[in-house]
């Protein structure tokens, strides 16, 4: 939770992607994504357009809520990165992740999720993700399938 650069996580995508391709190079590429991994989906689609089949995107990051980014917040998180990346907010809180009280037990319970706080650069790093979106959108081409709940408290439906 401590990157730089949201590409991080694209090029690992196109190194899993690359890698599968090698091992069963007649099959068709599809993408899926959930909440940050639509919006690396959607990126990652972005960059290598003709080599992408598909996209399935479950409750997308594509633009940040704006309740929680608002105008203010931004300006001075922008500010904090430049003093203080490595500085916390809030949290993600589990009863976010689903209505469903089986599903939110088993991401408290999973310890591969990271239960900790957001950190000033990885708020910097979605914010920059989005505002790339919102620029690829125009372009895209490839065929996709958007499934989100409307009660959504993580990524905005209206994205």
């Amino acid at each position: 939770m401590n990157i730089k650069d949201f590409q991080i996580y694209i090029r690992d995508s196109w190194q899993h992607i690359d890698l599968m391709k090698s091992r069963h190079p007649d099959l068709p590429v599809f993408i899926v994504g959930h909440s940050m991994g639509g919006a690396i989906s959607i990126l990652t689609a972005c960059e290598r357009p003709s080599e992408i089949s598909g996209v399935v995107l479950i409750g997308p990051m594509v633009q940040m809520n704006p309740e929680s980014a608002t105008p203010f917040k931004v300006f001075v998180a922008k500010l904090l990165n430049h003093m203080m990346p490595s500085l916390t907010l809030g949290s993600i809180e589990s009863k976010w992740v689903s209505r469903d009280k089986t599903q939110v037990e088993a991401y408290d319970n999973d310890e591969l999720n990271y239960h900790g706080r957001v950190r000033v650069s990885f708020g910097i790093a979605l914010m920059g993700a989005a505002e790339r979106i919102e620029r690829e959108i125009p372009s895209i081409s490839w065929p996709f399938l958007i499934l989100h709940g409307d009660d959504d408290k993580l990524c905005d439906i209206r994205g």
